[in-house]
């Protein structure tokens, strides 16, 4: 192998570029021998005296090296030769395979870009579910129900719209001021009783016929029928139109009389047997129901106040129906109040029923029938 030199400004000038040209051979007569030290690790000392990187016993996995731009003459054919020699072939392969895979990288990313400009359909991408709309499906929905809920919950479904009291009297102006929305299953059966059952027996005082009174149920709570608009009255009798009043109280989430105003009751009971001015304040009728209605409001003062003229009106008629207040209030206040079936409380009932008797005594005075309530004291 022929073995060539530079000439000592042209060996000067590669030193001093800081670059390794081809033309210093390691194998020169002229290079100062290394010693073992120098001759196992390329360091600043060495520079501008190329070394093979294959002699390296720990060389593993070299990377590619970074081009560096060609400041010295150019190389001859013996010189391109040594420097394609001094690259090893494992760099050379693993420098091309990064290449070609970032190459194929921009060319995915670019392809992509120019199927959305184009227009090109896209691969969908998964649904947000913080996007969509929610909604509730069908089956989900809370259903319409007349009995079991709240008081206004059950007027939203079905209302019925009637008269604040029974048999007011006035001008058609007055009567219309004076109407009142409530639930429409209380309301039909409290007019199909005021028409057909005052004087029934036993009425609100006989179990109903559990058969019926469940198809009556089924009734009020299908909107089939309007949740009762469509009834045919001559399939039932006025036993179940009251035990349905009840059933209906007795389902409301909590009791349409809060335990509060029953204690009132009671006690403008226990004052109805003072003589004086409290005497004289009862009578008054307005100031009473005031105290009595106390804490009650919306619908549920208006639908005791038209159930109270209702068993004021029974009461009345005790003498064909054997309904006095006193039954009537030990047979509605369980419902009414929401007590539990063993316990029966004397004061309760009594409070009640003064209260059916004043309702009585109040609304023949409404009507102008000049005569006394058979209910009173």
């Amino acid at each position: 192998m022929r073995s060539w030199s530079l000439s000592p400004s042209e060996t000067q000038e590669s030193i001093c570029e800081g670059y390794s040209t081809p033309g210093s051979d390691i194998s020169g007569p002229s290079d100062r021998q290394l010693d073992s030290s120098e001759k196992k690790r390329p360091d600043s000392e060495t520079i501008g005296q190329p070394f093979n990187l294959a002699q390296l016993s720990g060389w593993e996995n070299p990377r590619a090296q970074v081009p560096v731009p060609d400041m010295t003459r150019p190389s001859t054919s013996s010189s391109s030769m040594t420097s394609q020699s001094a690259v090893p072939g494992p760099a050379r392969r693993s420098s091309s395979r990064l290449s070609t895979a970032l190459k194929g990288l921009r060319l995915g990313r670019r392809s992509s870009s120019r199927a959305r400009d184009e227009g090109e359909p896209q691969r969908p991408e998964p649904p947000h579910l913080e996007s969509q709309p929610q909604s509730e499906p069908a089956y989900l929905e809370a259903p319409r129900v007349v009995f079991g809920v709240a008081l206004t919950e059950s007027m939203q479904v079905a209302k019925g719209i009637g008269q604040d009291g029974y048999g007011s009297t006035g001008s058609p102006k007055a009567k219309a001021n004076n109407t009142r929305g409530y639930p429409l299953s209380v309301l039909r059966c409290v007019y199909f009783i005021q028409e057909r059952g005052i004087q029934t027996p036993h009425i609100f005082g006989q179990d109903a016929d559990h058969i019926l009174l469940a198809n009556l149920k089924e009734i009020f709570s299908s909107p089939d029928t309007g949740y009762g608009k469509i009834l045919d009255w001559d399939h039932f009798t006025v036993h179940e139109a009251a035990n349905l009043i009840l059933q209906f109280l007795a389902e409301l989430p909590t009791p349409l009389v809060p335990p509060a105003a029953a204690k009132r009751w009671v006690s403008l009971s226990r004052q109805a047997t003072i003589s004086g001015s409290m005497a004289l304040r009862l009578d008054q009728g307005i100031d009473f129901w005031e105290e009595a209605f106390l804490g009650i409001h919306g619908p549920s003062r208006a639908l005791i106040r038209l159930l109270l003229n209702l068993w004021g009106v029974i009461a009345d008629m005790a003498e064909f129906n054997d309904m006095t207040a006193e039954r009537l209030a030990g047979r509605i206040m369980r419902p009414l109040l929401h007590l539990p079936p063993a316990r029966f409380d004397t004061d309760l009932m009594l409070g009640l029923a003064f209260m059916i008797r004043k309702r009585s005594e109040y609304q023949l005075k409404a009507r102008g029938a000049g005569r006394r309530s058979n209910a009173a004291f």
